[in-house]
């Protein structure tokens, strides 16, 4: 059995998340920010490596109320691509920061955010989780080849 290709359309809700406490599925609030999401897609060739950070946004669909969506519109090809015979891969990266973080790739701090005491007791609760939904398998299933 050989893979060669996998092209995989990169939809709204292809990569679903949020981080969850036992106090319900959702810390960040209108009035105050507890964990900032920062997304990155990257498209590595042997010609090309290419870097877009992703806009993170409120997932529409009802059934993902509470869930964060990667937007993809910044993609040009609209497509995650794998490819091992022409070296090619694409990849998605979600960094998690508390609200008050810096660093190289989180230069901003929010207006909103609550302090570090409250931010540090939610990440750290108990059965504090980051869950994530990927809806990807079937369209993997229907690209690969049997040889």
């Amino acid at each position: 059995m050989t893979y060669d290709r996998f092209d995989t359309p990169l939809t709204k809700d292809l990569v679903v998340f949020r981080f969850q406490t036992v106090n319900g599925p959702q810390i960040n609030s209108k009035d105050k920010i507890f964990l900032v999401y920062i997304a990155c897609f990257y498209n590595i060739s042997l010609n090309i490596n290419q870097f877009l950070q992703l806009d993170v946004t409120q997932c529409i669909k009802p059934n993902l109320q509470g869930f964060y969506c990667l937007d993809f519109s910044k993609v040009s090809k609209h497509t995650s691509t794998l490819s091992n015979n022409e070296s090619i891969q694409s990849k998605i990266e979600i960094f998690t920061y508390g609200c008050l973080g810096i660093d190289s790739i989180k230069t901003t701090v929010p207006k909103s955010c609550t302090n570090q005491t409250k931010i540090d007791n939610q990440i750290n609760g108990f059965n504090s989780i980051l869950r994530f939904i990927i809806y990807i398998l079937s369209q993997i299933e229907s690209s690969y080849k049997v040889t």
